[in-house]
């Protein structure tokens, strides 16, 4: 069953985001960076899930 993601423009409400699945994301794409609640996606955008952790 495939994730739902969303992709909102930063720095819109980041601290409110949470991320689930993140390790579906490809390691090798310096594009995306991985934190302990967001992905962040270049400085432009953030990629969080449809679910919460």
């Amino acid at each position: 069953m495939p994730h739902v993601y969303t992709i909102i423009p930063y720095p819109y409400n980041t601290h409110r985001l949470l991320i689930l699945h993140y390790d579906q994301i490809d390691p090798y794409d310096r594009s995306v960076f991985i934190s302990d609640r967001f992905v962040f996606i270049s400085d432009r955008f953030v990629f969080i899930s449809d679910r919460f952790i």
